[in-house]
């Protein structure tokens, strides 16, 4: 059984709502079409930031696989655009 933990912040501060309820639902759809075992740690990690001059959010995603750490950046009008956006470009690290 994989245990799952994370944390997503928005300016910093910590977000438990519905917004990390999607994170997590779309991190775990990732990681099954990744194919990761399920016996393996997995920790991710989503930053928001409002860009204010912008009008745009930013996202910082961080997700570790066990000893693996996939990582995308991305803007967009609003958090889950962004964040979506964010996870497509995933890259190993």
């Amino acid at each position: 059984m994989t245990h799952t933990h994370g944390e997503v912040t928005v300016n910093d501060l910590p977000n438990k709502s519905r917004l990390f309820k999607f994170c997590e639902k779309k991190i775990d759809q990732w990681l099954q079409n990744l194919g990761s075992s399920t016996d393996e740690p997995i920790e991710f990690k989503v930053e928001f930031t409002e860009e204010e001059d912008t009008r745009q959010v930013s996202c910082v995603t961080e997700i570790h696989v066990g000893q693996s750490v996939w990582r995308g950046f991305d803007l967009s009008t609003d958090e889950q655009q962004a964040f979506m956006h964010s996870l497509k470009r995933l890259q190993p690290h």
